[in-house]
Order: C-alpha cells, then sequence, then structure tokens
C-alpha cells in the first residue's frame, strides 16, 4: 500500500507536515526577530581604569545616529542577536567599528562605550531590581558615613 495514493492516509500526513513547517518558521522567526532594550552608556568609571568620551555620535545597525555626551545613557531598540556599532568621535580621532552579540535570555542590556574603547568587556544585562538595590546601598553608605568623626 503506498501512502501517497491513499486520500484518507495522505492528507492527515501533510497536515502534520505543514504543523511542522509552521512551528519550525515561528522557532525560527523568534530566535532571528528577538527585540532587546539597548541601553548605550557613556560613562566613566567610578574606579578612573577609563574615561567617558565629551561628545560622540553612536550608530547602532544603521539605525539614526545619536549624540551622546560626557555622562549620558541613550535607550534603543534593536532586534535580532547580531549587531554593529559605530562610533564617531567630535575630536577627530578615527570612528571604531565593532560587531556585537545579544544572548536571549535577558531583555535588556547596558553597552558602555568608554569600556569598548578600553578593550574591556562592554555588554552586561541590566536588571532594574539590581540598580534600585545599589543606589539604596550606596544611600545607606553615605548615610553611615555622615554619623562618622
Amino acid at each position: 500500500m503506498n501512502i501517497f495514493k491513499n486520500e484518507t492516509a495522505r492528507r492527515p500526513l501533510l497536515r502534520g507536515i505543514l504543523m511542522l513547517l509552521w512551528i519550525g518558521l515561528g522557532v525560527v522567526i523568534f530566535f532571528a526577530c528577538r527585540g532587546h532594550t539597548l541601553l548605550v552608556d557613556n560613562q566613566k568609571a567610578s574606579d578612573g581604569s577609563y574615561q567617558a568620551i565629551k561628545v560622540m555620535n553612536v550608530t547602532i545597525d544603521q539605525q539614526d545616529d545619536e549624540e551622546i555626551w560626557e555622562g549620558d545613557r541613550i535607550r534603543l531598540t534593536v532586534s535580532g542577536p547580531n549587531h554593529k556599532i559605530l562610533v564617531e568621535f567630535t575630536d577627530g580621532r578615527q570612528p571604531v567599528e565593532k560587531e556585537f552579540h545579544l544572548p536571549l535570555k535577558e531583555d535588556m542590556y547596558l553597552l558602555s562605550v568608554p569600556k569598548m574603547l578600553a578593550g574591556l568587556d562592554f555588554i552586561e544585562p541590566f536588571r532594574v531590581q539590581d540598580q534600585v538595590r545599589e543606589t539604596q546601598d550606596e544611600a545607606a553608605a553615605n548615610e553611615f558615613e555622615s554619623f562618622g568623626p
């Protein structure tokens, strides 16, 4: 018995194949088009290991360029796992272009341009809870220091 000649056996088989193709397409689209919020940061290190840039223009994935001043942080939305950043300086230095990869597991990432220029690991997950906790810890430390001699 040939399954392709039997109408009653062929129809469920074709429906199953079509369903698997739809599921596969959904998985591919999810991984290829997953959106992330990217915070592009231009702040100096608290320990002085790298300095912020006075003024620069940043372009990510051929989106509109953004002007970022020293101490600023901007928010961009990107989709997909692989991206390219172009940093153009206003002081005449050569532009810097770098490719980076955003993992799937987090929704928001912090990209530090000064860290990137210093050759350090420049992408880290950004969690609001961690930032609130750090701010509260800093406030508690400052309050404790104000009672000192």
